[in-house]
């Protein structure tokens, strides 16, 4: 992007003509000897027409200034003439409206009475028109209960709604999300990053991610990818009441490449389980290998996805592309049954590696919103279970690694009784540490856990998976000075 300032936004891509200083007219004053150039912009940008759309051009020295009218409109193309080649791109002015689709990954999870729990994600669907968007709600959660003199059960959650909501954007990069019925009440707030690609929840465990423009293929999704994978599944154990449930955590993160034959390879593959028998028993926990006969494939049905099959399983694993096709959301197709009352909820993110990723090249301040589960040993006379955290951060990374973090967050656990106990908002302490840089393009940080940017660095990703913490953080950038 040309980034033109002065409270202009781009309002399509940033198209190069080239070679790079060809002139046509070098006096600037010969429209005979000008060409015309013709440029992709969005309308969605400009409900009220095109009569604030300008047109910026980056010079050789690097300045960027504004290619004077008239301008011909055709669909979402715009012409204009010019003396030379150079970058080109449409601009709107004043706060760019929210338009788009987008995969909104939510991070679920509560705690009810008598030590009853709920955990899992939502994959929704997002459709942003401006004024207005669109909210498709597709959510799976396993939840465990347990009722006195019958025992413990486990059961899967699935929610499937849609509902229209009012949208405003402010020109800190906040957007909020309004039920037309109660518009006093956001429902949401999320910050925008600068190119709007990505929003992260103003404390809510949630990032929605522009959804790519093009359909993936084989070609242009081979490669090396960073992987991160968070499940949670229950299981009431047979037999007669009362009964338990056997519960558990599993989480990954490697390299995987995708390879163009459809195979796969996996590198620094580390995989963690965590399980115990709900309501009494003790958090065991595991290290295992990365699954063995993993392929993949494009599949076209109705909706373009990447799909990796598991031959262990059975299961396929369908994923979206967003971020241009440098980040892969999904979940499994099917949910896994484990045993006649199994269930299983997960979610799997994979970030395209980029050997040219440096800590200079994403230093910068960022929003930071996640999850993190902690798991509990009581005792023998308490009842198993976890603790989940929600964070809000301001996460702040310097061009020699030098990492701040600071900002608040929310507690979720049981009492001795196995009452819910929640806490709001509370501080974190502020702390500083460093990230490095690992030559397979993983990051890592002070306390042991790994992440990645995508390659445009519009998306953070931290990971922490132990065995007894499991911790998934996103994070956008956003300007500390402005708000933005």
């Amino acid at each position: 992007p040309l980034s033109p300032g002065g409270g202009s936004f781009g309002a399509g891509p940033a198209v190069e003509f080239g070679p790079e200083g060809t002139v046509f007219d070098p006096t600037g004053s010969d429209p005979s000897k000008q060409a015309t150039i013709t440029i992709p912009f969005d309308p969605s940008f400009f409900p009220n027409g095109t009569s604030s759309l300008r047109i910026y051009v980056r010079a050789a020295g690097g300045a960027t200034t504004e290619v004077p009218p008239p301008y011909v409109f055709n669909g979402n193309t715009v012409s204009f003439t010019t003396s030379h080649f150079s970058t080109y791109q449409a601009t709107g002015s004043g706060t760019p409206p929210l338009v788009g689709r987008f995969l909104m990954i939510e991070l679920a999870g509560d705690a009810n009475s008598n030590f009853s729990g709920v955990l899992g994600f939502g994959l929704n669907r997002f459709d942003a028109q401006g004024s207005t968007a669109f909210l498709s709600i597709d959510e799976a959660r396993v939840a465990w209960d347990n009722v006195p003199g019958m025992g413990a059960a486990a059961n899967l959650q699935q929610t499937f709604d849609g509902a229209g909501y009012d949208i405003t954007v402010s020109g800190d990069g906040r957007v909020s999300v309004i039920d037309p019925q109660d518009p006093a009440n956001p429902v949401a707030t999320l910050r925008r990053s600068p190119s709007g690609n990505v929003l992260v929840g103003d404390g809510i465990p949630l990032v929605a991610l522009r959804v790519a423009g093009g359909d993936p293929t084989m070609t242009t999704i081979a490669g090396k990818w960073h992987v991160f994978h968070f499940g949670v599944d229950g299981r009431t154990q047979n037999g007669q009441p009362p009964t338990n449930v056997s519960i558990g955590l599993d989480a990954d993160s490697g390299t995987i490449t995708l390879k163009p034959d459809g195979t796969t390879s996996f590198a620094s593959f580390r995989s963690f389980e965590a399980d115990t028998v709900f309501p009494f028993g003790a958090w065991a926990f595991v290290e295992s290998p990365p699954p063995t006969g993993l392929t993949w494939t494009v599949e076209d049905n109705d909706v373009v996805s990447v799909n990796l099959i598991n031959a262990e399983d059975g299961r396929t694993i369908r994923l979206t592309a967003v971020l241009d096709g440098d980040v892969l959301v999904g979940r499994p197709s099917s949910f896994a049954q484990t045993s006649s009352d199994g269930n299983e909820a997960d979610l799997f993110i994979l970030v395209r590696a980029s050997s040219s990723a440096t800590i200079a090249g994403v230093a910068g301040n960022y929003i930071v919103s996640g999850q993190e589960v902690e798991t509990e040993d009581r005792g023998p006379a308490s009842v198993q279970g976890v603790e989940l955290r929600y964070s809000n951060l301001t996460a702040s990374i310097s061009k020699t690694g030098a990492l701040s973090v600071s900002g608040f967050e929310d507690t979720v656990t049981h009492d001795g009784l196995g009452e819910p106990v929640r806490v709001f908002n509370e501080p974190v302490p502020s702390f500083s540490g460093r990230f490095a840089l690992r030559s397979d393009g993983w990051l890592t940080d002070d306390a042991g856990a790994v992440g990645a940017f995508s390659r445009s660095g519009e998306l953070f990703i931290r990971a922490q998976f132990d065995g007894r913490l499991f911790s998934i953080l996103f994070g956008g950038p956003i300007s500390v000075a402005t708000g933005k």
